[in-house]
This record gives C-alpha cells, sequence and structure tokens, in this order.
C-alpha cells in the first residue's frame, strides 16, 4: 500500500497550482512528511502528466533456476565474500 493515494496527490498539485499556498502549508495541512515530497509531485506533473503521481509497482520474479545458478555462482566463484 501507498503512503499518499493518488487523489490525495492531485488534490494537493491542483491546490498549489491554482493558489498561493506554499509547499510548507499544504505539508502541514495535508500532514505531509515533508514539502519536499509535494514540490516532487508538482514537478512531475509539470514535466509529465498525472499519471506521473500513480505509483508504478514492478516487483520482478525470479524462477527457481535462476535464483539457484545466482547461490551456485556465488558458492563457487569467490564473488562477494
Amino acid at each position: 500500500m501507498t503512503k499518499y493515494s493518488l487523489e490525495l496527490k492531485i488534490k494537493i498539485v491542483k491546490e498549489y497550482l491554482t493558489s498561493t499556498t506554499s509547499y510548507q502549508d499544504l505539508a502541514s495541512k495535508y500532514q505531509i512528511s515533508s514539502p519536499s515530497i509535494i514540490r516532487e509531485w508538482v514537478l512531475r506533473f509539470k514535466s509529465q502528466d498525472l499519471e506521473s503521481l500513480r505509483v508504478k509497482h514492478s516487483k520482478r520474479v525470479y524462477s527457481l533456476e535462476q535464483k539457484l545458478a545466482v547461490v551456485e555462482y556465488y558458492q563457487t566463484s569467490g564473488q562477494g565474500l
């Protein structure tokens, strides 16, 4: 689960862009841990679009064979010791 929903991000970005409210004031109002988070959302929105605010999960899945090959390489190559 993401810490901040897409809807909240959009709401805050739009509020920032349509008002004179500072990043700091918005962070306090919405209990965001740092104003720099809001700044990053605004910059991404301006340079890309609303989709850039969506969290993209890319969990990589490795097969058993791939995992075993890595372990075997680690054990026989002396790398990582």
